[in-house]
């Protein structure tokens, strides 16, 4: 298949992905919708944060911008950076539920997709 149409794809999987993450947060965070978890509110923060970033990151790669490799692979970064310690803080206190230790595995995944993506792309 045509690489335009991978990396469109990989544009695609960041921004719908980052927009759920910012509408599911800022609903937590708004009190629209109370979950039946523990929200440990500094890793509510950062989703909302990370899900506008994901946004001008997914947008990026749609339009190809020349730094956009770099934010996908900063972004992933940042999440496995962030997803070990939330399955630290799991799996030693009981400040992180186990939702939220899966939804960063997921968010970790669809990075890490997006990255190998631009990566054959980019070839």
């Amino acid at each position: 298949m045509n690489k335009f149409i991978f990396k469109k794809a990989a544009a695609l999987l960041g921004t719908l992905f980052s927009v759920l993450t910012l509408i599911e947060g800022s609903k937590i965070l708004f009190g629209i919708t109370e979950p039946d978890y523990t929200v440990f509110l500094p890793l509510l923060l950062y989703n909302i944060i990370m899900g506008v970033v994901g946004i001008a990151t997914g947008i990026s790669i749609w339009r190809n911008h020349r730094n956009c490799f770099k934010n996908t692979v900063a972004i992933t970064g940042i999440h496995l950076t962030v997803w070990l310690i939330v399955n630290a803080l799991y799996f030693f206190t009981d400040v992180v539920a186990l939702h939220s230790a899966s939804a960063m595995t997921t968010r970790s995944s669809v990075w890490l997709i997006i990255v190998f993506t631009l990566l054959k792309t980019n070839k």
